[in-house]
């Protein structure tokens, strides 16, 4: 609790920053130790200022076990590294120092990705598809910074960040945190706001995240390890280590222009002041110290560095040398100024402030000497923490503008504003750099976790991970996670093809609950169905040529079929009853299904055409049938008992066998493409996770541990 409490202090400004606080609201944030205000903060949300805009917490989509959702949970813990000493840097003018360190709100916007293609003529175009995204299911594990022997100032070497080959081929990206997948995560964008992905996959929170000067790695800090510390990862999110170890809140860092050290935010004087850290994790030393609190640190491209401090009660914006000396204050005015960002050729700084007089924070920038400040937006909204593109010509910041605080970006002069994130969460702490070949994460190759060796093929499921339900793709094994639809439109309910290059699912992105069709990596996505009513449960064939689903177009749940193309639409079932979820024989010939028109759930069969309908269970409450690959057997789940079960039966209904029995969830099996086994939701460990077992019902291993729904898991027919 102390740890959060310290950094609600850091926070504040930014808080403050983004927020349209009156101003003298801005002095109000919470007091950490002595009486005493505290503005300083992270890029990022952890305190609350009075009228300052809080981020809140979303809340989780619902599971509804009756629709096939399931929870997965995971997390990965980071080893701690313990700093060594801290040489303190004399200064020839220690200079006031800052209690605010700032946060960055940002957001990533709807992208325009390849145009969905639609089977038929539609009467309303359906929204672009973002191509497949690979997700790391775990936060990388965390690599320890080892302790070094530190060494004199005389012969201090500060290694350099080295041009990486490609370096000429470097592309814009912008880097920023948000609480869309239920906790605080680092995201990664293209400058347009197109391509984004996310980059930290951790239970606890990530914030304000920093490019290293090449492009190549991303510092942040982060309380996975219970307290706040620095870390730094390559920009996709791999080779994650932790630089910073100390019982206290260590935040906001900010690369040096050669890349070998990172100046950061700590209260482990007991007041927040600047710190430096080479980034092998030795040589940390303090480079103001005061009674007041200093944070917010920026690196300016010929070394300086430009913080916040509140000498005098009000914050203001100073610059310094890298060594703590030559203290000097830019700004001295009686509203908050706060966020200070140098631009690239070290000549601006662009801050933010409150002296417009109406309440609100407004983006400003003014010469690296303090003199000549403009103000560049003008709106009751609160605009704040402005980042130059690495070319000088433009300033991100972000804004409440749109109802959720949102990225902006604006011409240098304040001109030609334009929004890049749309989305109903709270984006922060947006940085721009030049990455080289960001990309999006790779896949992990882990190896097989012990027991898992044997499974081969992939596994598709929803969830709802990345905050909404999407569909991913998995080794059999449980590892090379990959999110393959856009995490900003709801998809659900995944069937392979059967050879295992196309995937069928569902999603309300063009406004109903339609049938898609994708290929096997998340791209080329081809609307199936068009309709005002839900249609949902798509199964393809054997041959691949028609596809079954349900629909309630007619009034009630009934069963169809069309071509794979989407056209050739007919209709299976008509009763006043509930039929659904079906499923084809290995042979094509007959359609497995689950129906209450006897009063209750079981499962019945019938030819292809509709004909010849034949119950095969009665009072068992049997529901989600699947014929095994030799269409010698049917698993499905039942909840007779009180829990929902997996069991397993003859194809004629004969020979009924419970597989799994415990007090939780067990359901929606799914059999492997040889028949041995059989992949299943539980929420037995807590959280609905992805389990395989034998089939018949031994040896259970689990395929996915994290905190959020992973549900429907399906074998691929190619496996």
């Amino acid at each position: 609790m102390r740890g959060l409490l310290t950094t609600a202090a850091t926070v504040a400004i930014t808080l403050l920053a983004c927020s349209g606080a009156p101003d003298g609201a801005s002095r109000e944030a919470t007091s950490v130790g002595p009486a005493e205000t505290v503005v300083p903060t992270t890029r990022g949300p952890t305190g609350t200022v009075e009228g300052a805009e809080e981020p809140r917490p979303e809340e989780s989509a619902e599971v509804d076990r009756e629709s096939e959702i399931a929870d997965v949970s995971a997390g990965t813990e980071a080893e701690q590294v313990t700093d060594p000493p801290i040489e303190d840097v004399p200064t020839a003018d220690q200079g006031p120092s800052v209690e605010d360190a700032e946060t960055r709100k940002e957001v990533a916007p709807a992208e325009e990705s390849p145009q969905v293609e639609e089977a038929q003529p539609l009467q309303e175009e359906s929204p672009p598809v973002e191509e497949a995204q690979p997700l790391q299911e775990e936060s990388p594990p965390v690599e320890e910074a080892e302790p070094l022997q530190e060494e004199s100032p005389a012969e201090e070497v500060q290694p350099t960040e080295t041009t990486p080959a490609g370096a000429d081929d470097a592309v814009e990206h912008i880097a920023f945190y948000s609480f869309r997948d239920g906790d605080y995560e680092v995201f990664v964008m293209d400058a347009d706001g197109t391509g984004e992905y996310q980059v930290t996959f951790d239970p606890h929170d990530d914030w304000a995240p920093d490019w290293s000067p090449h492009g190549t790695r991303i510092a942040f800090h982060s309380d996975r390890d219970g307290d706040w510390n620095v870390y730094v990862m390559d920009a996709n999110g791999s080779n994650l280590r932790r630089l910073t170890s100390s019982p206290y809140d260590d935040t906001e860092p900010s690369w040096s222009p050669d890349g070998a050290s990172i100046a950061f935010s700590s209260d482990r004087d007991g007041d927040l002041e600047i710190f430096a850290i080479t980034v092998d994790g030795a040589n940390a030393r303090q480079l103001t110290r005061n009674d007041h609190h200093d944070g917010t640190p920026d690196w300016s491209s010929d070394g300086r560095i430009a913080f916040v401090s509140a000498p005098d009660g009000d914050l203001q914006i100073f610059a310094m040398n890298a060594d703590g000396s030559d203290v000097v204050q830019l700004t001295d005015h009686d509203a908050a100024d706060l966020t200070p960002s140098w631009s690239p050729d070290g000549a601006s700084i662009a801050f933010t402030s409150y002296r417009d007089g109406e309440g609100d924070s407004e983006v400003f920038v003014m010469d690296a000497d303090g003199s000549k400040v403009r103000q560049l937006t003008d709106n009751t909204h609160g605009d704040g923490t402005p980042g130059w593109s690495p070319d000088g010509s433009r300033i991100l910041f972000n804004s409440s503008r749109d109802g959720d605080r949102e990225v902006f970006v604006m011409d240098a002069d304040g001109s030609n504003v334009r929004q890049l994130t749309h989305n109903d969460h709270d984006d922060w702490g947006a940085m721009w750099g030049v990455a080289v070949a960001v990309g999006v994460p790779e896949a992990r190759s882990d190896e097989s976790p012990p027991g898992l060796e044997d499974l081969t093929g992939r596994i598709t499921f929803y969830s709802d991970r990345d905050g909404e339900f999407g569909i991913f793709a998995m080794d059999a094994n449980g590892t090379n996670v990959v999110r393959l639809t856009p995490y900003y439109y709801w998809a659900a309910a995944p069937t392979w093809s059967p050879d295992g290059a196309r995937i069928t699912f569902i999603s309300d992105r063009d406004g109903d609950e339609d049938v898609f069709v994708m290929d096997a990596d998340g791209t080329n996505v081809v609307r199936l169905t068009e309709s005002p009513a839900v249609d949902w449960a798509p199964a393809w064939s054997p041959d691949g040529a028609r596809i079954a689903f349900t629909s309630d177009r007619d009034g009630d749940r009934e069963i169809f079929v069309m071509d794979a193309d989407g056209t050739n639409k007919r209709q299976l079932t008509h009763n006043d009853d509930r039929d659904g979820l079906p499923r084809w024989s290995p042979d094509g010939d007959r359609i497995v299904f689950e129906s209450d028109r006897g009063g209750d759930w079981d499962v019945f069969v019938m030819e292809a055409d509709g004909t010849n309908v034949v119950r095969l269970t009665e009072g068992l409450r049997a529901r989600v049938p699947r014929f095994s690959p030799d269409g010698s057997r049917i698993a499905f789940n039942s909840d007779r008992d009180g829990d929902f079960e997996v069991f397993v039966m003859d194809a004629g209904g004969s020979d009924v066998r419970q597989l799994t029995r415990n007090t939780s969830f067990d359901a929606i099996p799914g059999w492997s493409p040889d028949g041995t086994s059989i992949v299943f939701q539980s929420d037995r460990d807590g959280d609905s996770e992805v389990f395989v077992m034998d089939a018949d019902g031994s040896n259970v291993r689990q395929l996915t541990r994290n905190n959020h729904a992973d549900s429907s898991p399906e074998w691929s027919a190619g496996g």
